[in-house]
């Protein structure tokens, strides 16, 4: 049983290291524009404009997805949040496993350390998963993405737990800071499987420097178009 449930374990961990690059992608792109108010200049009172501002809203729905993928609490979710709950059943044979790595390689370490690691990781998720903004983004999964209807049951449940719940306080930033936390989530989900995992400074950093050069040799539109 235990074998079992290590395997899918680790094969949520191969779902959620596929899943990382998009989400980093969107992540990087949206960063460099909100709140950037030189940047957004380029492309405001333009025509051409529109299919800039069209191009982030998509990626906005995108990340948006991404989140609300990495935080689904369907038991058969390849999730952040279903990923915990195996590694906690499988804790002591994943513990194990470090240790037999440890030992054929002569390494001097006790992975009795991923023990405590795993304890302040699923805090952290469990947290992160009842929060406002994971809220947030359930609902407007429900009700705007992936269908279009009125009183989710994602919505009901929200308004159990929080009776102001308010869809308009997911603001674009809180939207970045809740992305945030679920990349380095996940990253911390994949160290804590596999001994090593580059971390999302790395990747935010490698990617940045593709959409700055993107956001900084957008033209001025409203300058440089012709008038209809």
């Amino acid at each position: 049983m235990i074998e079992n449930i290590l395997g899918k374990f680790d094969q949520n961990i191969e779902r959620l290291k596929k899943q990382q690059e998009f989400g980093f992608r969107c992540f990087a792109f949206l960063n460099g524009i909100i709140g950037n108010e030189i940047r957004q200049e380029k492309f405001q009172n333009s025509y051409a404009g529109h299919a800039v501002d069209l191009t982030i809203r998509s990626v906005q729905s995108s990340l948006m997805m991404f989140c609300s993928r990495h935080w689904d609490k369907n038991p058969d979710a390849q999730s952040i949040y279903c990923t915990a709950a195996l590694g906690e059943k499988a804790l002591q044979k994943i513990i194990d496993r470090h240790q037999a790595y440890f030992e054929k390689n002569k390494i001097d370490r006790d992975a009795d350390e991923y023990r405590d690691y795993f304890c302040r990781l699923k805090r952290d998720i469990d947290a992160c998963a009842a929060s406002h903004e994971a809220q947030y983004v359930r609902v407007i999964r429900s009700e705007d993405l992936a269908h279009l209807v009125v009183g989710s049951r994602d919505r009901k449940r929200a308004l159990e737990e929080h009776p102001q719940f308010d869809l308009d306080q997911l603001s674009s930033t809180s939207l970045l800071s809740f992305a945030r936390q679920t990349l380095e989530l996940s990253e911390r989900l994949v160290y804590f499987a596999e001994r090593h995992s580059p971390g999302f400074d790395y990747h935010i950093n490698f990617l940045t420097k593709y959409f700055d050069r993107y956001w900084d040799n957008l033209p001025n539109f409203s300058q440089v178009e012709e008038p209809f």
